[in-house]
């Protein structure tokens, strides 16, 4: 069984098997699946070589491996260097597809190392900027978490009630009911 067979079965596995566990367990989920899907990503553009005389990369290429090394750093643990990564991937491409992702583990970056006041700045751009990007909601989720972990709970609770106003039907949605849940029986 090659890796990217395995990697694709242990995803499956964790999509499918998320319900079993608690929000406690699941608080890194979306982190563990996303490495997966970049891992997947890694293994099946390692088996695609180009042929010998052609130019090994193009300037996609250039640029999606630019963002995977910045992933790659964020999900190895070391905020600083995927930060400068991101920012430096966020200069050069200015008007790439994956802008709205660049600058959502931008923020991640900062919330891994607790400087929630600089993540809700970077997810709100998220926000404003890409709101019909796929992590508009994962970022709203992520502002109103950031607010909890300051012990702003009347933030908290606002960002994430946009949350299931605005993205009702988004995975990040059905975590946010469940923080507001949690929030509230603390009260």
């Amino acid at each position: 069984m090659n890796s990217r067979m395995l990697l694709s079965m242990i995803f499956i596995v964790l999509l499918t098997a998320g319900a079993a566990y608690s929000q406690d367990e699941l608080r890194g989920s979306d982190n563990t699946i996303e490495k997966l899907q970049w891992m997947v990503f890694q293994d099946e553009s390692e088996e695609s070589e180009p042929a010998e005389g052609t130019l090994a990369r193009t300037d996609d290429d250039h640029e999606r491996g630019h963002y995977d090394r910045a992933l790659g750093y964020y999900f190895a643990e070391h905020p600083e260097k995927a930060r400068n990564e991101f920012k430096k991937f966020i200069d050069n491409y200015p008007h790439s597809r994956l802008i709205p992702n660049a600058c959502y583990w931008l923020a991640e970056t900062y919330y891994m190392v607790d400087e929630f006041p600089q993540a809700i700045l970077i997810f709100r751009r998220v926000l404003e900027k890409f709101p019909d990007h796929p992590k508009a909601p994962d970022s709203l989720l992520k502002i109103g978490y950031s607010y909890a972990r300051l012990n702003d709970m009347p933030n908290s609770l606002f960002y994430l009630g946009i949350l299931l106003e605005d993205y009702p039907g988004s995975s990040a949605a059905d975590k946010a009911l469940v923080k507001v849940m949690e929030l509230e029986s603390k009260g």
